[in-house]
């Protein structure tokens, strides 16, 4: 939590206050027919009679890492276990000990990241895309001055360039630059694929290939400091779908002619749905096994 004096050191970018000056984009998604999926929620004493008509879930995903990288190459302090967003989708229905069962998520969260993930099962994966398509919120903190192939922690540091000339005015304006409709480049370390190649595999390699820009949208970029000479800076950001968090951390080193790179991200909300919602997947895979044992009974 953030002290008052903390506040009062730093220079906080407040996007929302120059909204005026921003496009508001409404994200259109196709609604399926027929009414919203059963959102089970961790309040509820039971759990669906047939999870193949169709539940949604809030999950808070806890930190995992990556298969995308080879143990050497991972930061200092990582690990090599894996969960990524697709691991708990495998964990609910392992759970559940179906595995012909539908489950899918509504927006991928990497490996290093925690936060909302929502699932759905059954006939209710037809609303994945409806979900996916809502607008993110996100908290985290990049650090100024140190830059990896990857944008983030999960990679070992490969660049270092003098950040202390950065003042908080400097980072507040860089911030709000980003503000609004951008053009975005994706970043190497990431699914998307060329020639059928997901990118991740030619980057491991120490290949780098054109990617084509993204057009997104920010609604709000919020930057603080716990001190003004502090290396790290702590962030809100609201954006569209297909946003790359660690690439717009990059990219933010970049205008402050210096490197930058994640080094914590949670997501917060996908569109009205907030993480303070969401099951514990500890908690939500024992619920589910001491149902089993009951029913077994």
């Amino acid at each position: 939590m953030r002290s008052s004096s903390a506040k009062l050191s730093c220079v906080r970018l407040a996007a929302s206050a120059r909204r005026s000056r921003c496009i508001v984009h409404a994200v259109a998604a196709a609604t399926p027919p027929g009414s919203p999926p059963r959102l089970l929620v961790p309040a509820s004493t039971s759990l669906p009679d047939s999870w193949e008509a169709g539940t949604a879930l809030l999950i808070d995903k806890p930190q995992g890492w990556t298969r995308h990288v080879f143990p050497s190459q991972l930061g200092p302090g990582c690990t090599d276990s894996l969960l990524d967003s697709f691991d708990v989708c495998a964990k609910l229905r392992g759970a559940l000990q179906r595995r012909k069962l539908k489950v899918g998520h509504a927006g991928t969260l990497d490996p290093m990241a925690t936060g909302l993930l929502i699932l759905c099962t059954g006939k209710a994966t037809h609303w994945l895309d409806h979900y996916q398509a809502q607008e993110k919120e996100y908290s985290g903190t990049l650090r100024l001055g140190e830059g990896t192939a990857s944008y983030d922690a999960e990679i070992a540091v490969s660049e270092r360039s003098d950040w202390t000339q950065v003042s908080c005015a400097q980072l507040a304006a860089a911030a709000l630059t980003f503000v609004g409709d951008i053009l975005q480049t994706p970043p190497m370390f990431s699914a998307l694929k060329r020639d059928g190649v997901p990118l991740y595999k030619l980057a491991r390699q120490g290949e780098v290939v054109e990617r084509a820009q993204r057009q997104l949208h920010v609604a709000r970029f919020d930057v603080w400091r716990d001190s003004p000479t502090s290396q790290d800076v702590h962030f809100t950001v609201v954006c569209s779908k297909g946003t790359y968090i660690r690439s717009l951390a990059h990219d933010l080193g970049r205008a402050l002619g210096t490197h930058a790179h994640l080094v914590a991200l949670r997501r917060e909300a996908i569109g009205p749905h907030r993480v303070a919602d969401a099951w514990q997947l500890q908690t939500l895979t024992t619920l589910i096994n001491a149902s089993r044992s009951v029913v077994a009974q």
